[in-house]
């Protein structure tokens, strides 16, 4: 009862009544230590959802090919930076390509991103191209809308680097969208350069092993090898020290990952605070500090109510400790505020678990009006 009600409290308080909706909230968190404090946070209303795909190279040469998903990590770490702004960057965008028979990180038309967008539940989508010589990175594209995939903001950049090139694209889809809703010591406007890494080639090496990771999930040593050169060459990337030690987690070498880890989350002191959350989160978790790891992810919650890693975190733990009907409502406020697909989804799994097969059925119909497959 007091899991529910802690749940639905929040839930009813974040959703917007009216025409003129809040565009922000003020909820009480609690961190991991157990010290609480009050927080304004976006209200659903304010909430824009951004899909990246991997920009496209306009040359013959296919060297540069990785600069495209590249160009898009950065730009997905850089919009991140506002609470309201909810990026599906390429880990999210690639889970759909199957869905409509597109190879993963391979040239695709405008419709078909449309399409992947939409499913993707996102408002608007970045479609851009680049040009890479010796003295620039050219990039040109558009901010579309995904509802009717009109182009509403043409985006265009010459720089001497990559990093200044998506500074200035985000200055640009960022000029078009309703101004930052919550100032506070939430929201930064750091360089993206300081967010991953600011050395070419260990980006290079960091977004090949991203690739390698997403091709071939269960093939682990290729994005090892790509994640150890891209900390060989930035010792002090705190992306690339997590995603090595992740992998290497992945291969069952559970100390050198926990002490990299380590290493990852104090460099990850100086990322904006949402960005800090994963590390702290993998830290606890692999440590065996389950207790301060859920105060983390109920504060994470109730601070970014519209990303769906929250609850996913906390659904287990919500079933083990209090009941599946305390999961099945987690769930539910999760379908409402974030993922609804994917939280759909895991409401069936719940329901068919409770013996609550007529409310497993409604979710299958549910599923079939909004995210129709003809393969399921």
């Amino acid at each position: 009862v007091y899991a529910n009600f802690a749940v639905a409290v929040p839930l009813a308080l974040l959703l917007p009544s009216g025409e003129d909706a809040p565009e922000t909230t003020i909820v009480t968190t609690t961190d991991e230590s157990g010290v609480a404090t009050q927080r304004v946070i976006p209200a659903a209303s304010a909430v824009q959802r951004i899909g990246l795909f991997e920009m496209l190279n306009a040359e013959d040469n296919t060297d540069q090919d990785w600069w495209g998903t590249g160009y898009a990590l950065l730009l997905h770490d850089d919009l991140r930076q506002r609470p309201e702004i909810l990026v599906k960057g390429t880990h999210t965008l690639n889970s759909y390509y199957k869905v409509f028979e597109v190879p993963l990180f391979s040239r695709i038309n405008l419709a078909t991103q449309r399409k992947i967008a939409d499913r993707a539940n996102t408002d608007f989508f970045v479609r851009a191209e680049f040009k890479i010589s010796d003295e620039s990175h050219e990039i040109f594209g558009g901010l579309y809308r995904t509802r009717d995939g009109k182009k509403v903001q043409t985006l265009e950049t010459v720089a001497d680097n990559g990093f200044t090139a998506i500074d200035n694209l985000k200055e640009q889809i960022e000029g078009y969208l309703p101004p930052p809703v919550v100032v506070d010591q939430a929201v930064t406007n750091l360089p993206v350069s300081a967010l991953i890494t600011d050395n070419e080639k260990a980006l290079e090496y960091y977004t090949k092993g991203t690739m390698a990771f997403a091709k071939n999930k269960g093939n682990l040593p290729p994005a090892v090898a790509h994640f150890r050169q891209s900390v060989a060459k930035a010792p002090s990337c705190a992306p690339c020290l997590y995603e090595l030690a992740d992998k290497l987690y992945g291969q069952g070498k559970a100390d050198t990952a926990l002490t990299l880890l380590t290493k990852a989350t104090k460099l990850a002191q100086v990322l904006p605070e949402r960005e800090q959350i994963g590390y702290k989160a993998t830290l606890l978790n692999t440590s065996g500090q389950y207790e301060n790891y859920v105060r983390l992810m109920e504060s994470a919650r109730t601070r970014y109510p519209y990303e769906f890693w929250p609850y996913s975190a906390l659904e287990g733990y919500y079933e083990r400790t209090f009941s599946v009907d305390s999961a099945i409502v987690l769930m539910n406020t999760a379908a409402q505020l974030s993922d609804r697909e994917t939280a759909l989804r895991r409401l069936y799994v719940l329901y068919i678990r409770a013996k609550e097969y007529d409310k497993a059925e409604e979710i299958i119909k549910d599923l079939d009006v909004e995210y129709s497959s003809p393969e399921e």
